[in-house]
């Protein structure tokens, strides 16, 4: 069974990643695990992990810190556990 692994996906208002969940982002010189979370003033904001990411068995989760300083221009999600059976 052959299984696709996430790629890299281009930052725009019609391709971004869901609300509160954790993804890898580059903003064409760091890399970090972050996302977007919801925000008052506005609709949302990227946030960085300041601390562990993991996987409860159907979900990745985070703790999310928000900044405005955050201006990733690509983003992809968390890679697919291996399966016991392969």
């Amino acid at each position: 069974m052959n299984i696709t692994q996430p790629t890299w996906q281009e930052v725009r208002e019609d391709n971004l990643p869901p609300l509160g969940e954790p993804v890898w982002l580059w903003d064409g010189e760091i890399i970090w695990t972050g996302g977007r979370v919801p925000r008052l003033r506005k609709n949302w904001s990227w946030a960085s992990c300041y601390g562990r990411v993991w996987h409860d068995g159907q979900n990745w989760d985070a703790e999310l810190e928000e900044d405005d300083d955050y201006k990733p221009t690509h983003w992809m999600r968390m890679p697919i556990l291996p399966n016991e059976n392969h």
